[in-house]
This record gives C-alpha cells, structure tokens and sequence, in this order.
C-alpha cells in the first residue's frame, strides 16, 4: 500500500508541470499567468505557422527512439543533433553547407547497443572540425555521460556518452558533457552519443537476429558469443547446438 501510494505520488508529481504549462499555453497575453486570464489558441497558431518550428518538429520526429522494446528493436536513428556532434541530421553534405565545417566520420560504433531480447540502438560516432583557417564555436550539451541508458528485465545498459577534443597534433583531450569551446584550424571535436538500453536476456534474442547483426557489422563474432550465446560455424551459419548449450551455460549464471 505504502509502494502504491508512493508510485501515485511520484507520477502526479511528474504530470503537474505538464499540466500547468497546458493550462497556462492558453493565455491571451504575452506575459504568461496562472490562472491565465482568458482563453486563446494564439501561441498554438503562432507555433504551427512558424517556419523554424516545423523544421525543428520534422527533424525530432526524425531522431526518436534508441531504447529496446517488448516486441520490437530499438530505431537506429537515435543520433540527436547535440550529442552526436551534428548540426542537423541530414547528410554530410548539407551540413557542410549550412556551416563552415569538415565532417570528416559518421557511423555507427560495432558492440555498443544495449544487448537483450530486443536491442538498443548502438553508439553513434561523428568527428567535425572548421574548414580552412576558419575558427568554429561549439556549443552542445551532452546526455547519458553520467546516466546513461538502462537495460530492462535483464537488458543490458546502452554505451555512454562521450566527448573529446582532438587536437591538432591528434591528441584526444576528454570534454564534459556541457562546453562551449572554440575550435581552432586542424582541430577538431569527437563525439560518442549514448546507446539505447536492452530489453530482456540477451540470450533469448533468436539467433538469426544475432546472425544478421554480425553481418551487418553491428555487433562482433566475440560479442555474439559472449553476450548472446551464439555460435557460428566455419561458414558463418548459426551451430545450433553449440548455441543450444552455450545459452544453457549462460542462463544458468
């Protein structure tokens, strides 16, 4: 009863921000009240005419997801604008466009999902530096340097994030998860974003998933066989009964 109560009261404690600030977006007036003093879809007109806005509304539809579900993996298009060191996430290209700077790597990093039933999404790594002589300010606040993401009912937690400065002599100097720096020529900033957490015993996850993430270069041969209790044979086909026994083995510990 005590546990209930306490749950009831966490989560109205987390829904009363949501539900002022839904209340309150309906004032008339610029300067905002509570109560507000009239009743007005003002700022929702405003919001879904403003160009920047629905820009901003497309690329956070584009970049959801990262955590493993029930049924389903977790959305490979985890990287967020900040964390993962880009502007926008589109391709290289455009980005060089819009700004002075050289991405020189985008990718994803091989045995950094959160391993389970269903998977996280792994790590994604992007390095960019200014262009020429030019000098480049980055600004970016980082998540999941401290917490990074947990694994459910036996998933395994996702890669944390991290940040680094390389400098021109290729030096890697590690950054803290909020800076505002300046990027001087040759130089340039690193980015590891955080992976998505696990759902579920990474050993129950069928094997020919397993099997076509190695393929896809996910995950490693060693990985698969350490974490998930997959086996392969000489010809990279699931062994079924080496796999059978090594997921005993792991079951059991």
């Amino acid at each position: 009863m005590i546990l209930r109560l306490a749950v009831l009261g966490l989560l109205a404690f987390m829904t009363l921000p949501t539900v002022v600030v839904i209340a309150v977006s309906f004032n008339p007036t610029a300067i905002l009240s509570f109560p507000p003093a009239g009743l007005s879809l003002r700022w929702y007109e405003n919001a879904l005419t403003y160009p920047q806005f629905q820009r901003a509304a497309v690329n956070s539809l584009m970049v959801t997801g990262g955590a493993g579900a029930g049924k389903t993996d977790a959305w490979l298009t985890i990287l967020h604008a900040g964390n993962s060191g880009m502007c926008f996430v589109d391709s290289a290209e455009l980005d060089e466009l819009h700004f002075p700077i050289l991405i020189k790597e985008r990718r994803l990093v091989p045995d950094t999902e959160g391993a389970g039933r269903t998977v996280g999404a792994p790590t994604g790594y992007c390095e960019y530096g200014p262009v020429g002589n030019a000098r480049v300010e980055v600004v970016y606040v980082a998540d999941g340097v401290i917490n990074n993401a947990k694994g459910t009912l036996g998933g395994l937690d996702g890669h944390p994030c991290r940040n680094y400065r390389r400098t021109a002599d290729g030096r890697l100097h590690e950054l803290s998860n909020v800076e505002d720096i300046i990027l001087e020529p040759g130089e340039t900033v690193v980015s590891y974003c955080t992976g998505g957490g696990g759902y579920g015993p990474p050993h129950e996850r069928p094997a020919e998933k397993v099997r076509y993430d190695v393929e896809e270069r996910w995950i490693s041969k060693e990985r698969a066989y350490e974490v998930y209790g997959v086996v392969f044979d000489e010809r990279g086909n699931v062994d079924r009964q080496a796999t059978a026994q090594r997921r005993r083995a792991l079951a059991a510990s």
